[in-house]
């Protein structure tokens, strides 16, 4: 900033300052606004999420569908190659069949796991907002 040597001068450095700080507070005042909203829609999703997972039945659905889903990507992975032959098929096939039995008998495990897993994700994300 230049030096200021007159009244006139300082008048209008003070105008240009009031004017400066009227403007960031406009501007503070629209992304408090921003923020605000997006908190607002994060508290919505989140307690959405919990709300469906807060029924057993759901759990349950989500679980049988995610051990589907992983046993056919590792099955996929794991046997892997150039040539589909019917016999590897049939390996993916008992492959799947096996995680999904796996899984199926050990979904309260999965189930706890997941959920600690959930939660723990939003306490951390929690703590980091404060």
């Amino acid at each position: 900033m230049k030096k200021i040597t007159s009244g006139t001068e300082l008048r209008n450095a003070i105008l240009q300052l009031e004017n400066r700080k009227a403007l960031q507070e406009q501007l503070l005042k629209e992304q408090f606004y921003i923020t605000y909203k997006r908190l607002k829609l994060l508290d919505f999703l989140k307690s959405t999420f919990m709300e469906a997972f807060a029924s057993k039945e759901t759990h349950n659905d989500i679980i049988d569908a995610v051990a589907k889903l992983a046993a056919d990507f590792l099955s996929k992975k794991i046997i892997k190659g150039g040539s589909e032959s019917k016999l590897k098929k049939q390996l993916v096939k008992l492959l799947q069949y096996g995680i999904t039995t796996v899984v199926e008998k050990n979904s309260d495990t999965i189930q706890i796991i997941g959920e600690s897993f959930i939660k723990s994700f939003f306490i951390n994300k929690k703590k980091q907002e404060e």
